[in-house]
């Protein structure tokens, strides 16, 4: 699967490809790589990355993929629909939004800026 790669101000980010789905570790560990390959540890996902177990801690994907991602040193930025952020998902995205690993967007500019420092 072909993920972009985009750059503005010396600095560079993967966006996750359309059809690519963080629906376990084994995907959070091979995007990591594909960072790697690039030479960046900043990433971007879109909300149809983002499976609907996702959002629901109880399955503890978002807990997994969080701890691979802080693990080997990935930056990522969440760009979801406000309407997924609800119940205990919402108490997560208000603390890691706190953080300097992965943050959760509504709007990709958001996202962007955030990731490539401007």
């Amino acid at each position: 699967m072909d993920h972009i790669v985009k750059s503005a101000n010396d600095r560079k980010f993967v966006e996750a490809a359309y059809g690519f789905y963080l629906s376990d570790e084994q995907n959070a560990l091979d995007i990591a790589a594909y960072c790697w390959e690039h030479e960046t540890e900043n990433l971007l996902l879109n909300h149809s990355n983002l499976p609907d177990e996702f959002f629901n801690l109880r399955t503890g994907l978002a807990g997994a993929v969080l701890q691979k991602f802080s693990n080997y040193r990935i930056r990522a930025a969440a760009v979801v629909d406000p309407g997924k952020i609800s119940g205990r998902f919402s108490e997560l995205v208000r603390e890691l939004n706190r953080g300097s690993f992965f943050r959760v967007f509504e709007s990709r500019a958001e996202a962007e800026s955030w990731l490539l420092g401007i």
